[in-house]
């Protein structure tokens, strides 16, 4: 790519902001004077829209659209070229800009641009500007991404649509509170089984064709596979690989090994090791698709005892599963989602010496426990088990709250010896999780 052609693309790129209507999302973010803004999350979760909403605000507010770098990049040919070409064309474009604080630059999926995060520092060190990135990769948080960019970038996660979004995407009235009326019970309810049954991603928002559903989440895998892993990683067992991805969100949500993966990988005509495995498994976490949790424990408890995956999207989730799909893994992966959204918490499982499971425990770095979180798709018929495996977790790690959240409207509170167990229905723990999560 040229200068000439840059400065086309610069040209074209706004376009699309000043013809396009966004909803809004609830992301925000804090910007901090001379730090790049960085926000990370999976393909197709929104990012793009939410940088169009936020540069569309800047000229509704008064900043003149030619004050506004936005450039996307999402194909090969897009990104051969140095990242002083965005620089050396867009003040080419405006040179009386060059020291000027209020040009915006946004960079959409910037992360594939060879040598980015310097060429960022460089901008932001010879022009007083903002700069906006967005990436599908979680080592765009770490600290070598920070030691690139020289100190000066602070990250955000960006989330699929929270159920909160997707009430507010299909109209429906709504508030956080603590108590709702019968009737409001009664809507928020079915519209919590619409976000079950359709999905997160916001292109589905609104769908009820379960076969468009399925093209469309087949979409997304294909995509993640092949421009997140195979492309960015030069990975040449691709089938292998495929297969691997398969089968992790097949059984995402339920214990795993590498050994045992290796295993199956091998019984299936994939022979493989324990390293390669691993670095695959990183490498599917790397791009925000999966996420991963270990047991809550000390680092040798950790190594030892099995992890869990699991999908960015709780109907991805049970994609490729093969037999009627029980609500309780989507409702985990809701609340796994929404603790990771509205919680700065670490997240882990919990085994009791009784070998009793608790779904989440929530912590700080120091390991101080605030929240045990069991799941269930139907109290009614689990409440023994789930009230024992909870109950043992709140004694063993002295913890005197713990909470259920539950696919049924059952919503009551028990007062035991090892403390208060809530009873919470899904629907109201994902709306009022901001509250409940302080």
């Amino acid at each position: 790519m040229t200068v000439e052609e840059m400065k086309r693309k610069i040209l074209s790129d706004r376009e699309l902001i000043l013809t396009n209507t966004f909803k809004e999302r609830e992301f925000q973010y804090k910007e901090i004077p001379g730090m790049a803004t960085v926000i990370v999350g999976a393909r197709r979760i929104g990012k793009t829209s939410f940088m169009k909403q936020h540069a569309s605000m800047l000229i509704r507010e008064g900043l003149p659209p030619e004050k506004i770098c936005y450039l996307s990049f999402f194909t090969s040919a897009d990104l051969d070229f140095p990242f002083s070409l965005i620089e050396d064309a867009y003040y080419g474009i405006y040179p009386e800009y060059q020291q000027d604080s209020s040009v915006w630059f946004f960079l959409d999926e910037v992360q594939g641009i060879k040598n980015w995060g310097g060429g960022v520092a460089h901008l932001m060190e010879a022009h007083p500007c903002h700069v906006v990135i967005t990436g599908s990769s979680a080592k765009m948080l770490s600290t070598d991404i920070a030691d690139e960019l020289r100190g000066r970038s602070i990250p955000f996660r960006f989330h699929p649509l929270s159920f909160h979004e997707f009430l507010y995407f299909n109209g429906v009235p709504h508030e956080r509170r603590e108590v709702y009326s019968d009737s409001e019970r009664n809507i928020i309810s079915k519209e919590f089984e619409k976000y079950m049954r359709r999905s997160s991603y916001p292109q589905l928002y609104n769908n009820d064709d379960e076969g468009l559903k399925k093209l469309i989440l087949n979409t997304y895998f294909d995509l993640t596979f092949s421009r997140d892993l195979i492309e960015r990683y030069d990975i040449s067992r691709s089938a292998m690989l495929r297969y691997l991805m398969r089968r992790t969100i097949k059984n995402s949500g339920s214990p795993y090994t590498i050994r045992r993966l290796v295993n199956t990988l091998s019984s299936a005509g994939y022979p493989t090791s324990i390293a390669l495995v691993s670095t695959y498994i990183e490498m599917m976490c790397d791009s925000c698709f999966l996420t991963e949790i270990s047991i809550w424990g000390t680092e040798k408890e950790k190594e030892r005892n099995p992890r869990k995956l699991y999908t960015i999207d709780h109907q991805m989730g049970v994609l490729f599963r093969e037999f009627s799909t029980s609500t309780g893994i989507i409702l985990e992966h809701i609340v796994l989602e929404t603790i990771k959204r509205y919680s700065g918490f670490k997240i882990n499982y919990y085994r009791s010496r009784e070998d009793l499971e608790t779904d989440f425990v929530l912590s700080d770095e120091d390991g101080t426990v605030y929240h045990l979180i069991q799941v269930t798709d139907d109290y009614e018929n689990a409440e023994e088990r789930e009230l024992r495996g909870l109950l043992t977790a709140m004694k063993e790690l002295k913890v005197t709250r713990g909470l259920i959240v539950t696919g049924t409207e059952i919503e009551k509170q028990i007062n035991t010896e090892n403390g208060t167990v809530y009873i919470l229905p899904a629907w109201k723990f994902a709306l009022n999780a901001p509250l409940i999560l302080k």
